[in-house]
C-alpha cells in the first residue's frame, strides 16, 4: 500500500504542477527499468492525457514499451544522423576552432550517424591537439568510441583515479561518500573534480551539503570502471561497502541492496549474501515482491560458490525461506517453486538441527499444501508446526501455527478448531510486535487473518451478524496497516462472507476492486478471484450469459495457478446460478466437478451445499426425481449436523421442509425446520432466516 500511495502521489504531483503551467517529465533509459518505475510510467500514461504535461520517454528499440498502444503515446524512431548533420555537429563541438574538412569528414564517416560518438570522438581529437601541440590535421581519429573515452581518460592524470572510483560507487556518486573512499585531501580531490566537469565527462548533478555529481552517459561510466584491473575494482567496491556501513549507517536500513552489490563484487561474499537476504526483506515491506526475488535470487547465486560449512547452510535456509514467502503473492501460493523453495529449506533444517528454519519452512510448506488441494496434509503439518511451537516457545511461533490452523481447519469442516485458532491467534496478536511476521511467513499479516478466517468459521457455526462484524475488523485492520497483499485476503474474506450470506450486491463491487488492486500491485495469480466474484455477482442479477462466462474464467484462472483451495465453493456457486439460468444439465455437471474435487482434496467446506444444490437441480430437472432431490437434502442436512455447520443446516432444512410441506408433510416440516430456527440469536435479517421464518409460519 505504501508503494502503492507514493506513486499516486508522484502523479498527483505532476498534475497538480500541470495546472500552474506546462510540464515535461523526462525519462531516459527505459530499457534499464525497473518494476516500481515501470508502474510509476504505466500510471503516468494513463493519468497525464487530461493534465499540460508533455511525457518523453526514451528507450532502445528492443524495449518493449507496455504503453506503445495508448492512443495518446507517439512513437518516434530515431535514425542515425545523415553525413550532413554529423559534420554540422562536429563544428558545434569545435566552436571557434578549425578542423580540417578531411579530419571532420572522417570523424562523420567513422561515427555512423550516433550523435554521442561524433561528440565524443571530435572532443577526443581537440584535446589530442591541445595537449600535444601538434596540428589537428596531423591526428588520429580513435577507432571506436571505447578507443575514444579510455583516450580521454588517459589525459586526465590523477582525475582518472577519481573518475573510477566514481564509476565504482555509481551512474550518480556523492561528494561526500566520494571524499571517504578515495582519501584525497580537499584540495586534490576538488581539483580532479574540476577536471572531470571541464571535460564534460561528468556534471554536478545536484549542489550543496549533499553535492551529487554524474556521469554524462552510461558508456563513460562503463569506460571509467572497464578501466581498472580486477583486483583494484574488488578493493575499491569493499572500500565503498566500509565506507557506507561506516559513514552512512542508514544505508543498512534505506539500500541494503547497495550493500549487497558493493559486498558482491568486492568478493565478500558472506557479508554480500547477508545484504542480499535484507535486501529482499525490505522489498517485501514494500510490497516490491519482483525486486525482493531478484535479491533473494542473487545471494543464492553467491551462496552456491561458498564451501559447504554451518554458516553457508543457515544462511541457505533463511535465504529459501524468504524466497517461498516472496513468491507467494507473485507467483501463487500453490506454485511449485514455492514449494520446492520451503522443501528445500526443510531438508537442511532437519540435516543441521535449524528448529527455527524447520518451523518457517514447515509453515510455508503446509500452506502451499492447503491451497494447491491437499487439506489433510495441511492439517497434518498445521498439528506438527504447534507442537514444534510450543516447544520454542515464542509468540510469534505460536501465531504461525495457529495461522495454519484456522486457515486450514476451516475448510476441512472442522468449524469448532478453526474458530478456536482463530480466537487463539486475536488473543496472542499484537500489532506493533507481531507485523513483521507477515514477511517472514506468509505474506499476509496474521491480525488480519485470524479475523478473516474466523469470520468464516463463525458463520458455518450460526453467528452470522458476530461473524460478519470479525470479517469488517479484519478489513479495517488492513486498510490501516495499509499493506495491499494484506488488504486482498481481508476483501477475499468479505466477499466470501457477502456470498455465504447471500448479500449479492457487495460481491461485484469487490470483485471489481480486486481486479484492478491485484492487476496494479502485481498479485498476478489472484486476479481470478476478481473475476469470479465480479463475474458470479453479475449473474446473480440476472445477466446469466456474461456473469456465468466471467465466473468460469476465475475459476480456469486459479487452476492455472495451481490455486484448488476455495474452488470447490465456487462450484457450488456456479452450479446453482446454471439453476437460476435453467441450465440444469450445466448446473449438475459443475456440481459432480466440484464434489470430486472435494472428496479428493478435503475440502467440506461447502460440502452440505453440494447435496442441496444438486437436490433443486434433480426437481428442476424431473417431477420424478423428487424421492433422489429428497435423498440429497436430507445428505445436506446430516453433513452439517456433523461439522455443527448451523447456517447450512438451517439453509438445507429450508429447502427439505419445502420439499415435506409441497407433499401435505406439514408436522414434519414444522419439526424439523422449527428447532434449527429457533437455535439462532442473532442474523434475523439475512435472507436464509427471513426464508425460514416465512416458511415456519406458513407451516403455522
Amino acid at each position: 500500500r505504501q508503494k502503492e500511495l507514493t506513486l499516486q502521489a508522484i502523479v498527483d504531483q505532476l498534475a497538480g504542477l500541470s495546472d500552474q503551467h506546462p510540464v515535461v517529465f523526462v525519462m531516459e533509459d527505459a530499457h534499464w527499468i525497473d518494476p516500481t518505475t515501470l508502474e510509476l510510467m504505466e500510471l503516468t500514461v494513463e493519468r497525464v492525457p487530461d493534465s499540460s504535461v508533455l511525457v518523453l520517454i526514451t528507450h532502445r528499440s528492443e524495449f518493449d514499451a507496455p504503453w506503445s498502444g495508448h492512443p495518446r503515446v507517439t512513437p518516434l524512431a530515431l535514425r542515425r544522423l545523415e553525413a550532413r548533420d554529423c559534420v554540422q555537429l562536429v563544428d558545434l563541438v569545435v566552436g571557434a576552432r578549425t578542423l580540417p574538412e578531411s579530419l571532420r569528414e572522417q570523424i562523420s564517416m567513422q561515427t555512423d550517424g550516433v550523435p554521442l560518438f561524433v561528440e565524443e570522438l571530435t572532443k577526443s581529437v581537440l584535446e589530442t591537439a591541445i595537449l600535444s601541440g601538434d596540428a589537428p590535421a596531423a591526428m588520429e581519429v580513435p577507432a571506436t568510441l571505447q578507443d575514444s573515452l579510455t583516450a580521454r581518460l588517459d589525459r586526465l592524470g590523477p582525475a582518472k583515479e577519481v573518475a573510477q572510483i566514481g564509476a565504482v560507487i555509481g551512474r550518480e556518486f556523492r561528494h561526500d561518500l566520494l571524499t571517504s573512499v578515495s582519501m584525497l585531501g580537499a584540495e586534490a580531490l576538488g581539483d580532479a573534480i574540476g577536471r572531470l566537469t571541464d571535460s564534460g565527462l561528468i556534471y554536478l548533478r545536484r549542489s550543496g551539503s549533499h553535492a551529487t555529481y554524474a556521469f554524462k552517459h552510461t558508456l563513460v561510466q562503463g569506460t571509467a570502471y572497464g578501466s581498472l584491473l580486477r583486483h583494484r575494482r574488488a578493493e575499491i567496491h569493499a572500500r565503498v561497502a566500509e565506507c557506507l556501513a561506516r559513514d552512512f549507517p542508514e544505508t543498512d536500513e534505506s539500500e541494503p541492496e547497495l550493500l549487497a552489490h558493493h559486498c558482491s563484487e568486492a568478493g565478500l561474499a558472506e557479508q554480500a549474501v547477508d545484504y542480499w537476504q535484507m535486501a529482499g526483506q525490505h522489498a517485501m515491506k514494500r510490497s516490491a515482491n519482483i525486486e525482493a526475488e531478484g535479491h533473494i535470487r542473487k545471494g543464492l547465486e553467491i551462496l552456491a560458490s561458498m564451501p559447504e560449512a554451518p554458516q553457508r547452510h543457515r544462511r541457505e535456509i533463511a535465504l529459501l525461506n524468504t524466497l517461498g514467502v516472496c513468491l507467494m503473492p507473485t507467483r501463487g501460493f500453490g506454485n511449485p517453486e514455492v514449494a520446492e523453495a520451503f522443501s528445500k529449506a526443510a531438508l537442511i533444517s532437519e540435516t543441521e538441527g535449524d528448529l527455527r528454519g524447520l518451523f518457517v519452512a514447515l509453515r510455508g510448506k503446509g500452506q502451499y499444501q492447503m491451497i494447491s488441494g491437499d487439506l489433510r496434509a495441511a492439517k497434518d503439518q498445521a498439528g506438527t508446526i504447534l507442537d514444534l511451537a510450543e516447544k520454542l516457545e515464542e509468540p510469534g511461533l505460536l501465531i504461525e501455527a495457529h495461522h495454519l490452523g484456522w486457515s486450514s481447519l476451516s475448510f476441512t469442516g472442522d468449524f469448532i478448531a478453526a474458530r478456536e485458532h482463530a480466537e487463539t491467534g486475536i488473543a496472542l496478536y499484537d500489532r506493533e510486535r507481531d507485523h513483521h511476521l507477515t514477511y517472514v511467513y506468509s505474506g499476509h499479516d496474521p491480525g488480519v487473518c485470524c479475523r478473516s478466517f474466523g469470520s468464516l468459521a463463525l458463520w458455518q457455526l450460526g453467528y452470522p451478524d458476530n461473524a460478519l462484524a470479525l470479517c469488517r475488523d479484519g478489513e479495517t485492520l488492513a486498510r490501516e496497516l495499509s499493506h495491499p497483499f494484506t488488504l486482498m485476503v481481508a476483501l477475499w474474506a468479505l466477499g466470501m462472507m457477502y456470498l455465504l450470506r447471500r448479500e449479492i450486491g457487495e460481491i461485484g463491487t469487490i470483485g471489481e476492486f480486486l481486479i484492478h488492486h491485484c492487476g496494479e500491485m502485481g498479485f498476478r495469480p489472484f486476479v481470478p478471484l476478481g473475476h469470479i466474484f465480479r463475474g458470479g455477482g453479475a449473474a446473480e442479477q440476472g445477466n446469466f450469459y456474461d456473469g456465468i462466462s466471467e465466473l468460469r474464467e476465475g475459476i480456469s484462472g486459479m487452476r492455472s495457478t495451481r490455486t484448488k483451495y476455495t474452488l470447490p465453493l465456487f462450484l457450488a456457486w456456479l452450479g446453482e446460478l446454471h439453476l437460476k439460468a435453467d441450465q440444469i444439465e450445466e448446473g449438475l455437471n459443475a456440481i459432480e466437478e466440484g464434489l470430486a474435487m472435494a472428496n479428493e482434496d478435503g475440502d467440506r467446506f461447502s460440502l452440505p451445499e453440494f447435496h442441496r444444490v444438486r437436490g433443486e437441480l434433480l426437481m428442476a430437472r424431473s417431477a420424478e426425481r423428487k424421492a433422489e432431490a429428497e435423498d440429497a437434502f436430507k445428505q445436506a442436512v446430516g453433513i452439517a449436523k456433523d461439522q455443527q455447520a448451523k447456517s447450512l443446516e438451517l439453509r438445507a432444512a429450508t429447502r427439505l421442509a419445502r420439499l415435506w410441506h409441497s407433499q401435505g408433510k406439514t408436522t414434519k416440516a414444522r419439526d424439523l425446520l422449527a428447532p434449527v430456527y429457533g437455535w439462532f440469536t442473532e442474523g434475523f435479517d439475512t435472507a436464509d432466516l427471513k426464508e425460514a421464518k416465512a416458511l415456519l409460519d406458513e407451516l403455522s
